[in-house]
């Protein structure tokens, strides 16, 4: 899979709470968690994977960009 590093925003603008975990809907694997601001680093990231959030009562489901539209380099 691919790594991804990203924020997550609510539809109201809010971010989820800090520390929960960002999982694959259907195999349960947790492929990172929710940092300070909603910055996310995932990693193992498969083109089919359907990503969900939940914490409490609420939910959040993300599709994950294809890989072929993520650019490769190095960020500092």
């Amino acid at each position: 899979g691919y790594q991804i590093i990203g924020v997550i925003r609510l539809a109201d603008g809010s971010h989820p709470p800090l520390g929960i975990s960002v999982k694959d809907e259907t195999s349960h694997k947790e492929l990172g968690l929710v940092a300070d601001g909603g910055f996310v680093y995932l990693n193992g990231i498969q083109d089919d994977n359907k990503l969900a959030l939940r914490w409490g009562d609420k939910s959040c489901f993300i599709p994950p960009p294809n890989s072929s539209n993520l650019t490769t380099g190095t960020a500092i």
